[in-house]
């Protein structure tokens, strides 16, 4: 949480267990898009800052849109098998598992550090502390 009583974050929870049945609604990545916009147009995040976390955070969202086609799952996590490994990676556009592995060490990186630097470094403490209204 920044000075301004900002927290921005984004959790899955499955709590329906047939989406198609629901209505269109927006996504978490939407909500944290549209959250990081308007903080960034209320001048509680720099410009350049919110840039950076939408940038990256899609990027991921696409990584994690890619893997659920592929296991038919709500899957969120990479394979740790080379093979399979592979194959995400190819599907996810880049030509080696490595080219992989750094573009997504990238987009955490630049998350991390937005984070850091714009709502402080998270301890424990920030871990278990509880949002409240005020």
């Amino acid at each position: 949480m920044n000075e301004h009583g900002v927290a921005i974050g984004n959790e899955k929870i499955f709590t329906v267990e047939r989406p198609g049945d629901l209505p269109p609604a927006l996504l978490g990545m939407d909500v944290v898009r549209l959250v990081l916009e308007r903080a960034r147009d209320a001048n509680a995040i720099p410009h350049a800052a919110a840039e950076l976390l939408v940038e990256n955070y899609r990027q991921l969202r696409r990584v994690e849109g890619i893997l659920r086609r592929w296991s038919f799952e709500g899957e969120t996590v990479l394979p740790l098998d080379p093979a399979p490994y592979y194959r995400v990676s190819i599907r996810c556009g880049f030509a080696s598992p490595e080219a992989f592995r750094a573009a997504i060490a990238k987009y955490r990186q630049a998350i991390r550090t937005v984070y850091t630097k714009v709502f402080g470094k998270v301890t424990e403490d920030t871990k278990k502390r509880k949002l409240t209204k005020t």
